[in-house]
């Protein structure tokens, strides 16, 4: 039997809490007015839940909501090179509205997820240049990303301290949601960010 977790708070944003035992909930739900609780499969989401922070999971499935923009983000390391580059694609009701993509050239130490970690730096760069009012929804493929950005995961390396200090004021300026994909899926943003990424590489690939 899966492992349940579940998140208890008020109604009015108050945290309770969050247990992996039902029988610890019932007390603190049954008969009590004001209290909202709901079970998820993962620790995290309860926590992200309870914490009014939505982070959502897409697959190619999941559509897409008219005249919210989506900016897809994706990263590509060459190990035997050394070479690293990063991609993002904007796209609102099916058109794209803007793309971008470069290379990193000074920052080694987490090679396999810099370039993620800089293409959702730099498309936040972006956003925050432009006049935006419409919901707007960061899609990536590295889950450190979306729970680095809403302060659910410590910051241990150079990458996730800057990661964390760059986009977690914009977080909380723009309210992003933020939605996990599986890379190379047929999602078609994340393949677009995906091919980006590459072509920054493709002279030596």
């Amino acid at each position: 039997m899966n492992k349940k977790w579940f998140g208890v708070k008020y109604k009015n944003g108050k945290v309770l809490t969050m247990y992996d035992i039902w029988d610890n909930v019932k007390p603190l739900v049954n008969n009590v007015s004001g209290v909202l609780y709901k079970s998820f499969p993962t620790e995290k989401h309860a926590l992200a839940w309870v914490q009014n922070i939505s982070i959502k999971e897409r697959d190619i499935h999941t559509p897409f909501e008219k005249d919210r923009l989506y900016i897809f983000t994706d990263g590509s390391f060459i190990n035997k090179k050394n070479r690293i580059g990063w991609g993002f694609v904007a796209i609102k009701n099916n058109f794209v509205i803007h793309k971008e993509s470069g290379e990193v050239f000074n920052n080694f130490e987490s090679r396999n997820i810099t370039g993620e970690v800089e293409a959702v730096i730099n498309a936040l760069t972006w956003y925050s240049t432009q006049n935006f009012t419409i919901p707007t929804s960061i899609v990536y493929d590295y889950i450190g990303l979306g729970m680095w950005a809403n302060n659910l995961w410590k910051t241990n390396s150079t990458v996730s301290i800057r990661y964390a200090a760059i986009v977690q004021p914009l977080q909380k300026k723009y309210n992003f949601i933020w939605e996990k994909v599986s890379g190379h899926t047929g999602i078609i943003g994340n393949e677009i960010a995906d091919m980006l990424a590459k072509n920054e590489l493709k002279e030596i690939i």
